[in-house]
């Protein structure tokens, strides 16, 4: 696939302790997918690479609201993962908008609003609760999707799996105001 052509992800830059308390219960309970990927909360799982300077510049506009708040519940079950449930009103609204924007754009997964959250692990028992909070987003990460996407191996930002598979290039940062 051509690097334009490959698809772009949208995650939100989580505060400082709550990546660490994330990345430490990912390292703790699936070292194999921490290695692949920190933890992280994602907007969008495919927006169109070709259109990249359009989704950069509405994520420039997006960046320069002020800084959405967000709190954590308990590890919940979906699927095969353990999660922790992200609930934060203004995040939802300005991805919705953006969604909005974007409409004709999006891959059919990305028209529905996501059930936000940062997955923890795929073990049979809960793994501990993150804070709560509340929290406040620190930006928006846009990563371009590069190789192909292995089910067993997963993809998450990052560097690629040792033997080949699915990794994240971060294309660029985005801070929130105030």
């Amino acid at each position: 696939m051509n690097a334009a052509a490959a698809p772009l992800i949208l995650t939100v830059a989580l505060p400082d302790r709550l990546q660490r308390q994330a990345d430490t219960v990912r390292n703790a309970l699936a070292p194999a997918a921490a290695a692949r990927a920190p933890a992280h909360l994602t907007l969008f799982r495919h927006l169109p690479g070709l259109q990249q300077a359009e989704v950069v510049n509405r994520l420039r506009r997006m960046a320069a609201r002020p800084a959405p708040a967000l709190s954590l519940g308990p590890p919940t079950r979906r699927g095969s993962r353990w999660v922790a449930p992200v609930t934060a009103p203004a995040l939802d609204a300005a991805r919705a908008e953006l969604a909005d924007q974007l409409s004709g754009l999006l891959a059919p997964g990305d028209h529905a609003p996501p059930l936000l959250h940062i997955s923890l692990s795929s073990d049979r028992d809960a793994p501990p609760a993150l804070d709560e909070g509340p929290w406040t987003a620190r930006g928006l990460l846009l990563w371009r999707h590069e190789g192909a996407h292995r089910a067993s191996e997963g993809s998450g930002p990052g560097p690629a799996p040792e033997r080949g598979g699915a990794f994240w290039t971060p294309l660029v940062a985005f801070a929130f105001r105030g």
